[in-house]
């Protein structure tokens, strides 16, 4: 096989070859590379088989950059295409495609599709819809959207975002809730999430109730999890994302740790189970325990160096101007119907459970080390 193989290179170049040729010729002579819209316009032809060439050549001839498809395609325009190209040929693709466009935030005609993995988390928080957020400014996916939403191909799928952000591709606009970093956070891509920290993407911008903020994508279950999750919480971390942001759950406001609480309670517990036995659903809950449980450490210092602050000279506030006190259960974090502060002197629990598993279980203030969970 691998002879044969090696022997058709060169037939197959040549043949590619005569094509570029054919194709050359037909333009040369007044051929319309916009007319042609059945099965898809010749450009997304060229996109989908990663023949840069070839789009080069139908750019070089006045194919259009800014015409979608129709919307039963959902509207989708070829820099969104070439976003979701996999391997070396998308950022590249990108690339020839921007220097044509004035728009790099074309939205598509899919502002009423629902990011799949949400439609557990919505039986979960007990949403109808994603779209109960008004004000959010949702609309359909951007090219950074479908670059950020990859599950695979991490490398080249950041190349594509850091080639999006650098002609300054906006980082706010929301699709099915999502913005562009809490669908990278999702999907695990932690090379992505970096470059849109350093583009300037805001780790504490409100998002669609189903997804709550960057940190609550990252604590959701249902979204791909795996080895990188660690990585992005000290991405976040370090780019000041609020581990108290107030949160919509289930009609209350609360934060991260509530809404985790609130897509974990449905799973099973692992209190009284091997590790040795566990399959991949019973480690995908256990990695979003040990997460949990680092984020609750986040917590405790914020809290801490809250208090530090408010007892520095100078830093007296007035009844009125005072911050409203913090309110967290000491072990798993939960915040919604605390009915006291939390103080360096005095720990408050939501639960006898949680009060009696911080008396046996230590978590390390280390976020790097193996967790006990909860």
């Amino acid at each position: 096989d691998t002879q044969e193989t090696v022997c058709r290179v060169p037939a197959m170049n040549i043949e590619r070859h005569m094509r570029l040729k054919t194709l050359k010729v037909l333009l040369e002579r007044g051929a319309d590379p916009n007319l042609a819209r059945v099965p898809l316009p010749v450009l997304f032809l060229a996109i989908m088989a990663g023949d840069t060439e070839v789009v080069q050549t139908l750019l070089l001839f006045g194919a259009h950059t800014d015409v979608p498809l129709p919307p039963e395609y959902k509207g989708l325009y070829p820099l969104h295409v070439a976003a979701a190209l996999p391997g070396p040929q998308g950022p590249v693709i990108t690339e020839i495609l921007i220097q044509t466009l004035s728009d790099l935030d074309l939205q598509a005609c899919d502002e009423d599709e629902i990011y799949e993995p949400d439609r557990i988390s919505m039986m979960a928080l007990k949403l109808r819809s994603s779209r109960d957020s008004p004000g959010l400014g949702e609309g359909g996916r951007t090219a950074l959207h479908v670059a950020c939403q990859r599950e695979f191909d991490y490398m080249n799928a950041s190349k594509v975002v850091s080639i999006l952000l650098s002609h300054r591709a906006s980082t706010n606009l929301l699709w099915s809730g999502h913005s562009p970093l809490s669908l990278a956070v999702a999907s695990g891509n932690h090379l992505a999430v970096q470059e849109l920290l350093n583009g300037g993407a805001d780790p504490n911008s409100p998002l669609g109730p189903t997804v709550g903020s960057a940190l609550c994508a990252l604590i959701n279950i249902n979204y791909n999890f795996g080895e990188n999750k660690m990585k992005i919480l000290d991405m976040l971390s370090n780019a000041d994302a609020d581990i108290l942001m107030p949160v919509k759950v289930g009609g209350v406001e609360g934060t991260v740790f509530d809404y985790a609480h609130s897509i974990l309670k449905k799973n099973f517990y692992l209190d009284h189970t091997q590790a040795h036995t566990f399959g991949g659903k019973e480690r995908k809950l256990l990695e979003a325990h040990q997460l949990q449980n680092a984020m609750v450490n986040l917590l405790r210092q914020k809290c801490k160096d809250m208090g530090a602050e408010d007892l520095t000279p100078g830093s007296r506030k007035t009844a009125k101007t005072s911050r409203p006190p913090v309110l967290f259960c000491f072990f798993c974090g939960c915040s919604i119907s605390k009915k006291t502060a939390y103080t360096q002197d005095h720990k408050v629990f939501c639960s006898r459970t949680c009060k009696n598993k911080d008396k046996v279980v230590r978590v390390p203030a280390n976020m790097k080390e193996n967790y006990s969970f909860n």
